[in-house]
C-alpha cells in the first residue's frame, strides 16, 4: 500500500474505533530517538490498542477485578512464583561451592575481583567543586602509595554507599563487562591499585583483590551459576523424558500468531509430548501477548529454528509447573500478595483514565493518551500480567499490516527530512565531552 493511502486507511481497530494511518504516522514523525520502523510501529499500535480496550473496560464493562478476571491475570506471575519458590529450594540443598572449584576459576583466569574508592561528581558540577573533587582523589592516591589499607579508604572516601557497605568490593567481572573507561584495570596485578580514572559519575580509583580476598566474592559468584546450570539440566531431561513433538506447520502458524492483532485460529495442538501433554493455538497466543510488542515483530519472521525454540521453551514451561507441583494455580499464597498489587496497578489506571476527556469514544481517549506519551507529556503504563489477553479475549481487534507497511515507509522519509539536523547519539551531531572517560591527568 502507498504511503499516502496508507495515512487515509484504519491501520487498527479497537473498542468500537479507529486508529488512523496519519495518527500513526505522526507518532512516528515526532519520536526523535529512533527511526521509524516496523518494532516501532507495532509498539506504538500495541499500546493504543491495549489503552483503548482497558479504557473500554473501566469505563464500560467493569470486569476488571472480580475473582475469576484476578486470577486470570495474575496466573503466569503465578507460575512463576512456583517455579522460583521450587529452584529456590533446589538451590539452598545444594552443596556449598568448595574451594578447589574456586580456585579453578581464578586458575583460568577469565573472572577477577576488584575494590574501588568513588568520588563521585555533583550534578553540574563547577570548577571549584571539580577541583576539591580532584583534590580529595589525589589525597586518596598518595596515602595508598604510602601503604595505607584500600579497605580503610574505602570507608573513609568512597561515596558509592552500595560498595562501600561490602569494603568496596564490586561483583567479579569478565574482561569483556568492563566498561571502556575502566578497561585499564584488568592490567593490575594482585594488589595493585590504578590511577585516579574519570566518568560521567566521578573520579575512581580501583584495586585488584588478592587471591586470598577474592574467594567469598567468586565462591557467591559461581554458586547462582552452578544453580542455573543444574536448573537447565533438570528441565531439559524432564523435556526428553516426555518426548516433545513439534506438529507439521506448527512453525508457519507461530509466525502467523505474532503478527498484530495476535489472533490464534483454531487447530491442532503445535506441541505434543507424552501423557496427554499439549500445547494449544490459544495458550501460544497468550505467550505471545506477554513478549515486548518488538520481540512479537521478530517472530513474524523468524527462522524455522528460532520457531521451534520458541515452541521448546514454551512446551518445557508447561512440562515443569506439572512436574514440580500438582496444586491448583494461582495458589492461596499467589494470591494474597500478587492480587493485591493488581487492584493497585488498576486503580492507577483508573485515575489516569479518569483525567482524559470524556466526550469521545475510548478509541479517541487511548489516541489522545498515546499522543500525550509520544510527546513525553504523560507515562505509558503497560498493562499488567496476562490482562492484555483477558481484555483481547473479551473483544474484537484488528490491524491492517499492510497499511502500517505503508505508514512505516512514508515516515521513514517523512523523519529523515525532519530529524536531520537533530543531535542523536549514533547518526553525527553530538559529541561525548572531551576528556569524558579515560585516565584523568591529575594523577
Amino acid at each position: 500500500m502507498s504511503p499516502d493511502k496508507a495515512r487515509r486507511t484504519a491501520v487498527a481497530e479497537a473498542a468500537g474505533g479507529t486508529l488512523s494511518g496519519a495518527v500513526v504516522d505522526s507518532w512516528l514523525v515526532a519520536i526523535k530517538q529512533q527511526r521509524p520502523s516496523a518494532i516501532v510501529a507495532n509498539d506504538l499500535v500495541s499500546a493504543w490498542v491495549n489503552t483503548a480496550l482497558v479504557i473500554d473496560a473501566i469505563r464500560h464493562d467493569g470486569r476488571l477485578t472480580d475473582s475469576a478476571t484476578v486470577d486470570s491475570v495474575i496466573l503466569p506471575d503465578a507460575e512463576r512464583g512456583v517455579a522460583a519458590q521450587f529452584f529456590a529450594t533446589r538451590a539452598a540443598a545444594r552443596a556449598a561451592v568448595t574451594d578447589a572449584e574456586v580456585d579453578s576459576l581464578m586458575d583460568i583466569d577469565r573472572v577477577r575481583v576488584f575494590q574501588q574508592i568513588l568520588f563521585r561528581a555533583p550534578r553540574n558540577v563547577d570548577s571549584a567543586s571539580a577541583a576539591v573533587l580532584v583534590a580529595r582523589a589525589r589525597l586518596t592516591l598518595t596515602r595508598l602509595r604510602g601503604g595505607t589499607d584500600f579497605t580503610s579508604l574505602v570507608k573513609s572516601y568512597s561515596d558509592d554507599s552500595a560498595s562501600r557497605a561490602n569494603n568496596g568490593f564490586i561483583p567479579p567481572l569478565m574482561r569483556g563487562q568492563i566498561p571502556t573507561q575502566f578497561a585499564t584495570i584488568w592490567a593490575l596485578r594482585p594488589n595493585d591499585f590504578s590511577l585516579i580514572i574519570q566518568s560521567p559519575i566521578g573520579l575512581h580509583i580501583f584495586h585488584r583483590a588478592t587471591r586470598a580476598e577474592s574467594r567469598p566474592m567468586l565462591r557467591a559468584w559461581l554458586a547462582p551459576i552452578f544453580a542455573r546450570h543444574a536448573d537447565s539440566l533438570f528441565v531439559d531431561s524432564l523435556a526428553r523424558s516426555r518426548h516433545t513433538a513439534i506438529a507439521p506447520g506448527a512453525r508457519v502458524r507461530v509466525r502467523a500468531i505474532a503478527h498484530e492483532p495476535v489472533v490464534a485460529e483454531p487447530g491442532a495442538p503445535l506441541v505434543t509430548w507424552d501423557g496427554g501433554g499439549l500445547l494449544t493455538p490459544e495458550e501460544v497466543r497468550s505467550a505471545m501477548l506477554m513478549l515486548q510488542p518488538g520481540d512479537r515483530v521478530m517472530l513474524t519472521d523468524a527462522s524455522d529454528s528460532a520457531a521451534t525454540q520458541f515452541l521448546k521453551g514454551l512446551a518445557r514451561q508447561r512440562i515443569t509447573i506439572a512436574a514440580i507441583t500438582s496444586a491448583p494455580i494461582p495458589t492461596p499464597d499467589a494470591r494474597r500478595s500478587l492480587a493485591p498489587a493488581y487492584r493497585v496497578i488498576m486503580d492507577s489506571m483508573k485515575a489516569v483514565i479518569g483525567r482524559l476527556p470524556t466526550g469521545g469514544s475510548s478509541a479517541d481517549a487511548a489516541t489522545l493518551f498515546i499522543d500525550s506519551v509520544v510527546a513525553q507529556h504523560a507515562r505509558y503504563f503497560p498493562l499488567p500480567g496476562a490482562l492484555g489477553t483477558v481484555l483481547r479475549s473479551r473483544s474484537k481487534v484488528t490491524v491492517n499490516n499492510a497499511a502500517l507497511d505503508g505508514v512505516i515507509a512514508g515516515a521513514a522519509i517523512e523523519w529523515q527530512q525532519v530529524h536531520k539536523n537533530d543531535s542523536i547519539p549514533g547518526r553525527g551531531g553530538a559529541r561525548p565531552a572531551k576528556g569524558s572517560g579515560g585516565t584523568t591527568p591529575t594523577n
